[in-house]
């Protein structure tokens, strides 16, 4: 069985997406992650910021309870 090749000469050009004026993609994360829509990107900055927020807030936690047991007497 033989293919079906055609020789020849092939240009490709590759530009950056930030120079596209067409329809940019907005977003808060748009420099970090430009392939996700605008509204992917405030639900993950969103997930992100309670995500956070819930670390944070359980560290707290902990800490209060971990002084609490230091200064009980023994």
């Amino acid at each position: 069985m033989l293919a079906d090749t055609q020789t020849g000469t092939y240009h490709l050009t590759v530009t950056s997406n930030s120079g596209v004026t067409g329809n940019p993609v907005k977003g808060p994360l748009q420099g970090i992650l430009p392939q996700m829509n605008e509204v992917q990107q405030w639900i993950l900055l969103v997930i992100g910021v309670c995500g956070l927020s819930l670390l944070i807030f359980l560290i707290l936690i902990w800490w209060r309870n971990r002084q609490t047991i230091k200064e009980q007497p023994k």
